[in-house]
Formats: C-alpha cells, structure tokens, sequence
C-alpha cells in the first residue's frame, strides 16, 4: 500500500498514541485501521427500507 503524509494536530495525535497503546498496536496500524474501518462503513450497501412497488403501464 502507498505510504501518505498525514498532518495531525496535537490533540489528535495525543488520542492516536493513546488508542494504539490501549490495543497493543502502533500508531501507523491504528491509523490504517481506523481509515479501513471508515471507508468500509461508506461504501457498504445500505438496507433497502419497505417495500418496493412494481412497475405498471397502464
């Protein structure tokens, strides 16, 4: 996978540290993670709701 510079501020990366060390994992798999974990939740099909109406010509 292509390495990409990402800019966090302090305070994010205060809260990136401290997520990777409560999941014994380092800073990069955290980020790569949460990425993974966030583009899997927008591209998943979402449930159709009700019922869906046939067509009719009349």
């Amino acid at each position: 996978m292509p390495e990409q510079d990402v800019a966090l501020d302090a305070r994010t990366a205060e809260r990136l540290a401290k997520y990777a060390r409560q999941h014994g994992i380092t800073q990069e798999q955290a980020i790569q993670e949460l990425v993974s974990g966030e583009l899997r939740s927008r591209t998943k099909p979402r449930a159709c709701k009700g019922t869906v109406q046939p067509f009719r010509r009349r």
